[in-house]
C-alpha cells in the first residue's frame, strides 16, 4: 500500500505537534519554587527610662522568596514573589507597664530591593502595651514615631488606619487597668502613589525598612504613654547583629 505525499505530510504535522508540548516544557526555566534566608537579627540594647529587658532570643527576620514560571503562547515567564517573616519578641518591664516589642508584617505592598521588581509586603514593629497600673493609660500615636539610623524621626501608622488618612489626626489608644493594647507601627511618609505598571495604574507602596537594616545599624521606637497628666516617652534601640552572631 502506497502513502501518497499528502498523507506523509499530515502524519508530520501530527507527530510535530504530539512532541511539541514535550519541547517546550524541555524549555522551562530552571530555580521555580521557595528559597529561604536569615536577613537580620536584631537585639534590644537599650530601653528607658526605668525599663528593663527581660533576657530572651533575639528578633530573627527571614526572606522566602517564590519563583514560578508560566508558559504564555510559546514563551516562558517566571514571577518572583517574597514575603518576610520574623520571629522572637522582645519584653521590657517597668512600673504599672509591661511591653512586648517584636516585627510583624503589614498589609501594604512594597518592592524588594533585593530582588528588583519583586513584589513584597514590608514589615513593621509589633507593640502590645500592658497596663499594670491603677489608672488608665494613653497613647498619643500622632507622637509615635520610629527613628532610623541616621537619626531621622518618621511619624508612624498603626492598625485601623488607611493609607489615604495616614497624614491625618489619629485618635488615642486607651488601655484600661489590667488590659493591653495590641497593636503595630510603620513609618507612614514611607508610603507612597507610585505608578505600577506601563498603562498608568498606580497602587500604594511602602519600603522594605526594618528586613533592610544591616549590622551595626540601629532603629529606635519612640512611645510616649501618658498616665493621667504624667506623660512618659519610652525610648526600646534595636541593633542589627550578623545573622548567626
Amino acid at each position: 500500500m502506497k502513502v501518497g505525499f499528502d498523507a506523509l505530510w499530515v502524519i508530520a504535522v501530527l507527530a510535530a505537534s504530539a512532541c511539541a508540548p514535550g519541547l517546550q516544557e524541555q524549555n522551562r526555566p530552571t530555580g521555580d519554587g521557595q528559597t529561604k534566608e536569615t536577613v537580620a537579627v536584631l537585639r534590644l540594647v537599650e530601653a528607658s527610662p526605668g525599663l528593663q529587658g527581660i533576657s530572651g532570643p533575639p528578633i530573627k527576620i527571614e526572606r522566602v522568596v517564590t519563583a514560578k514560571s508560566t508558559r504564555v503562547g510559546s514563551d516562558w515567564y517566571t514571577f518572583r514573589t517574597s514575603r518576610f517573616l520574623a520571629d522572637g519578641k522582645i519584653a521590657i518591664s517597668g512600673k504599672n507597664i509591661e511591653l512586648n516589642v517584636g516585627v510583624t508584617a503589614t498589609d501594604i505592598k512594597s518592592v524588594d530591593q533585593l530582588e528588583g521588581r519583586t513584589t513584597s509586603s514590608p514589615l513593621g514593629l509589633s507593640v502590645k502595651v500592658a497596663n499594670r497600673g491603677k489608672n488608665a493609660l494613653q497613647i498619643d500615636w500622632n507622637k509615635v514615631s520610629i527613628v532610623d539610623n541616621a537619626g531621622n524621626a518618621h511619624p508612624v501608622i498603626h492598625r485601623g488606619i488607611h493609607v489615604e488618612e495616614r497624614a491625618m489626626m489619629a485618635a488615642p489608644g486607651i488601655i484600661q487597668p489590667g488590659s493591653s493594647l495590641d497593636d503595630f507601627v510603620y513609618p507612614s511618609d514611607f508610603i507612597g502613589l507610585q505608578t505600577a505598571t506601563k498603562f498608568g495604574s498606580q497602587v500604594w507602596l511602602g519600603n522594605n525598612f526594618i528586613e533592610a537594616i544591616k549590622p551595626g545599624e540601629r532603629i529606635q521606637l519612640r512611645i510616649p504613654i501618658a498616665d493621667g497628666a504624667d506623660i512618659t516617652e519610652y525610648r526600646l534601640v534595636l541593633e542589627a547583629v550578623k545573622p548567626g552572631s
